[in-house]
């Protein structure tokens, strides 16, 4: 019975295309912010910041809750999402590197970590860690099934916020990493979960997503007392965050259907595109606009986001493109 559960993928749903394009200015707000290193952070980025980090974790979700694990392992499980975001992920590694090539307004860095962590096009890091995430579910669901597949992504999880969120209060050696690698498959793993036990949060939406936001507000200030940190910030992933990101996409399914929503969803198809081009916009407006003020981070963001999203629809129309546009 739960190779038939695990076998049905869930019919596309309007609601949650619609939201990848919102959360795609999201993550664009995100990277307008000024960075959280400056000792004059203002405690006004770091709560935007926070409302921000839904994002990611939705995309991550989404992608268990479409996932297909077979019941029996197959190489498929590797190269499908190898076949599908390889592609994706080198076409816009060449692109940054072009582009700083013709406008150097940042320094090029690249050396075989960077791979994973995409160096210079920090922001890249997300398909790596997204395509690893999706294998290892997928064939650890069909190897050793879905409740040990889940002990692992739980265990890859602790270590990925021990290392990042948790470091400084664990004073660890070395500086903080980001943990995308360990972070992500605990995400894919909640959107399966998602799928096959059909969870529904009902009328207890708008609650449970408002509780997981005061859980994050909260573990974050404990983040910063108890590592003595100089200011208040938001950090890219903690416990907290896979409940935001879980309950958030559970209401997101629950929004009904209109014609805007409907209108909407069609803009999802280029989120990914959206996330993976906004930050040449980034470079090239934040040294004229700032970011110091919440009206330049506002204006950064709608310019940054507006200029990504009318370079991916003309990128939609160039013969060839769709395969790492769409």
């Amino acid at each position: 019975m739960a190779d038939e559960i695990l076998l049905a993928r869930p019919d596309r749903n309007t609601s949650i295309d619609a939201m990848r394009y919102v959360f795609s200015f999201a993550i664009v707000l995100l990277h307008c912010l000024p960075p959280a290193q400056h000792p004059s952070y203002p405690d006004w980025a770091a709560l935007v910041a926070i409302a921000c980090r839904v994002a990611v974790p939705f995309f991550f979700i989404t992608s268990g809750y479409f996932l297909r694990p077979l019941a029996k392992l197959d190489l498929s499980v590797v190269f499908k999402p190898l076949n599908r975001l390889l592609p994706i992920y080198l076409f816009w590694m060449l692109a940054y590197f072009v582009f700083l090539q013709i406008c150097p307004i940042q320094q090029w860095s690249f050396s075989p970590r960077d791979m994973i962590s995409g160096g210079t096009a920090f922001h890249l890091w997300f398909l790596p860690a997204l395509g690893l995430a999706l294998v290892l579910v997928s064939a650890g669901t069909s190897l050793i099934g879905i409740r040990a597949t889940g002990t692992l992504c739980v265990v890859l999880a602790a270590i990925g916020v021990i290392f990042s969120s948790y470091h400084n209060v664990l004073h660890l050696p070395g500086n903080p990493q980001r943990g995308g690698l360990f972070i992500a498959p605990l995400f894919v793993y909640l959107g399966l979960c998602a799928k096959v036990g059909n969870w529904t949060l009902g009328r207890w939406a708008a609650p449970a997503i408002g509780l997981s936001y005061i859980a994050l507000i909260l573990e974050e200030w404990l983040i910063y007392r108890a590592s003595h940190a100089a200011v208040f910030v938001s950090h890219d992933f903690t416990i907290a965050t896979y409940l935001v990101g879980l309950t958030c996409f559970l209401g997101v399914r629950q929004i009904p259907r209109s014609q805007f929503v409907d209108r909407l969803a069609w803009s999802g198809r280029i989120s990914l595109t959206v996330y993976a081009s906004h930050v040449f916009f980034l470079w090239l407006l934040a040294p004229v606009i700032g970011n110091d003020e919440i009206w330049r981070v506002g204006l950064l963001t709608i310019l940054s986001f507006g200029l990504a999203t009318l370079l991916s629809l003309a990128l939609m129309r160039i013969p060839g493109l769709q395969r790492v546009i769409v």
